[in-house]
C-alpha cells in the first residue's frame, strides 16, 4: 500500500481517501492531497473561531439561497435518527427551553406577525385545532381560562363595553332570547328568519310601514307569554314598539294613529293567522 506523509504533521499514513482528502481531476481521476483529513479538521475549526461573524453571514447566506436542500436534508436526517434525536431532546430538556424561550423573546413581535398571518389564512383549520384541544385539555382549558379573567378584569370588561356599544341590535337580541327563556318559553327565532322577516316588510315598520331602524317586536307580549320565535316576532320601529306596549294587537292598532288595512292583513297573512287564531307554525 502507497505511504505519504502528511505535509502538516509530519505523520505517515495511506494514501486513500480515508485519511487524506481526495479532489476529482478533469480527467476523471482521484488526486490525493498531501495534508491528512485530521489536519484540515483542525485547521477549519481554528479558522472558524477566528472568522466567527463571517463564517456565521456566509452560512446564513447559504441556508437562504438552498433553503429547499436545507429542509430536505433536515427531513432525512430526523427519518433516520429518531431515536438519537430522541435522547438528545430528553437529555437537555432545560437548554432547549432556555434557548427557545430566548428565540421567543428576541424574536417576539416577528413570531406574533407570522402566527397572525397563518391564521387567517388557516382559519377553519385553526378552530378546529382549537376545539379538539380543549376537549382533550377540558381542565387545563378552563383553568387556563379563569386565570386570564382573574388577571385581565379591566381588560375584559372595556372588551365587553366596546363590543356592545359597536353590536346595539346583537344586545337587544341577546337580553329578549335570555328574556323569554327565563321564563321558560321557546326562544328560537335565527338571524336568517329575522332577515327574511325584515324582507317580508320591505325592511320598514310592519305597524307604520317607515324605514326607520328597526327592532324585534313581540307580536303576543312577553309578559302575556309570547316567544321569541318567528310566529312571533315582527319588526317596528321604536315608537310603534312603544306604543303597543303589552296591549294586545286587536284591541291596540285599529285604534293607532297609523293604522292601515292593508298592513294589518300583510301582518297577520305573515303570522298565518285566520279569524283571530293562528293556524300553524312556519319551519
Amino acid at each position: 500500500m502507497e505511504m505519504r506523509i502528511c505535509s502538516k504533521c509530519g505523520e505517515e499514513k495511506p494514501a486513500t481517501k480515508e485519511f487524506f482528502r481526495s479532489t476529482k481531476t478533469k480527467n476523471g481521476d482521484w488526486k490525493i492531497w498531501y495534508v491528512c483529513k485530521s489536519c484540515l479538521r483542525k485547521y477549519q475549526k481554528q479558522w472558524v473561531t477566528s472568522n466567527e461573524e463571517h463564517f456565521k453571514e456566509y452560512q446564513k447566506q447559504w441556508t437562504v439561497t438552498n433553503k429547499e436542500s436545507v429542509k430536505e436534508y433536515q427531513k432525512q436526517w430526523e427519518l433516520s435518527n429518531k431515536e438519537h434525536r430522541g435522547k438528545y431532546r430528553e437529555d437537555n430538556k432545560e437548554r432547549i427551553a432556555m434557548r427557545n424561550k430566548k428565540y421567543r423573546k428576541i424574536n417576539e413581535d416577528k413570531l406574533r406577525a407570522q402566527r397572525k398571518e397563518y391564521c387567517g389564512i388557516n382559519k377553519e383549520k385553526v378552530a378546529q385545532s382549537k376545539k379538539i384541544y380543549r376537549i382533550n385539555n377540558m381542565e387545563k382549558s378552563l383553568e387556563t381560562l379563569r386565570r386570564y379573567r382573574k388577571n385581565n378584569k379591566v381588560k375584559i370588561k372595556e372588551a365587553h363595553r366596546k363590543w356592545r356599544k359597536g353590536n346595539p341590535e346583537k344586545v337587544s337580541e341577546y337580553g329578549r332570547k335570555r328574556r323569554t327563556i327565563r321564563r321558560k318559553l321557546s326562544a328560537t327565532l335565527t338571524s336568517k328568519q329575522w332577515e327574511k322577516c325584515k324582507e317580508y316588510f320591505n325592511y320598514s315598520c310592519a305597524y307604520c310601514g317607515k324605514s326607520s331602524p328597526l327592532e324585534r317586536d313581540h307580536f303576543i307580549a312577553l309578559t302575556n307569554n309570547g316567544e321569541y320565535s318567528r310566529d312571533n316576532i315582527i319588526p317596528a320601529c321604536r315608537i310603534c314598539n312603544a306604543s303597543k306596549s303589552n296591549r294586545e294587537f286587536s284591541v291596540w292598532y285599529p285604534k293607532y294613529r297609523h293604522y292601515s288595512k292593508k298592513r294589518e292583513k300583510k301582518i297577520l297573512d305573515y303570522l298565518n293567522y285566520k279569524n283571530g287564531v293562528q293556524q300553524f307554525s312556519f319551519i
